[in-house]
């Protein structure tokens, strides 16, 4: 059973559903420490499960584009865009920095439209936690931009609505596919 102890939560709260045998979430865009640099995934504990993303949340690849500012600009003009994209500019430092002190990731940082060296080296770093479950969603495993859910839109976003590229036994087969599984393997292993 897993219990959603996101965002505030009173104090004990993980305490009380871990004495209970249910497990947290640790949702890697949110495992974050005082300064904003991405955590240790090797902290985040057994007693959770770890994910790259949720279903309310860009994919990884989306997220590295700037997929979701690219949304937020489309449905609301006023949005500061540029001081959006600065910001994740540094977050994309701090999660390659990250993904380099776990072992994940090796060299420079990749560039904004390298998206998929970014979520081999993010998928790995999630899977190198502790927890006694990792989930990676489908968009994240297939190198998906495009989030299933934008959360408080109805008609502005195709929620729920998008559909895999190709078939099951297609994208599994694609050979990026196949080494981000023996990646996440490699990583609940270690």
């Amino acid at each position: 059973m897993i219990g959603e102890d996101l965002g505030v939560v009173p104090p004990g709260f993980r305490d009380a559903i871990g004495a209970r045998g249910i497990l947290g979430m640790r949702v890697l865009p949110f495992e974050r420490d005082a300064e904003g640099g991405f955590t240790d995934p090797a902290g985040w504990g057994a007693q959770a499960v770890a994910m790259t993303s949720t279903h309310d949340m860009v994919p990884l690849a989306g997220w590295w584009r700037g997929r979701d500012i690219d949304w937020r600009t489309t449905i609301d003009p006023g949005t500061d865009t540029a001081a959006e994209q600065a910001d994740r500019a540094a977050d994309r430092g701090k999660l390659w920095d990250a993904c380099t002190a776990s072992g994940a990731a090796t060299g420079p940082r990749p560039a904004t439209d390298d998206a998929i060296t970014a979520l081999d080296a993010a998928v790995a770093h999630t899977a190198s936690a502790p927890c006694e479950l990792l989930i990676v969603p489908v968009e994240d495993l297939f190198g998906l931009d495009e989030a299933p859910n934008l959360p408080g839109t109805i008609d502005e976003h195709p929620n729920w609505r998008r559909r895999l590229p190709d078939t099951a036994d297609t994208l599994f087969a694609d050979p990026a596919v196949r080494a981000r599984i023996a990646r996440i393997t490699e990583h609940r292993s270690a």
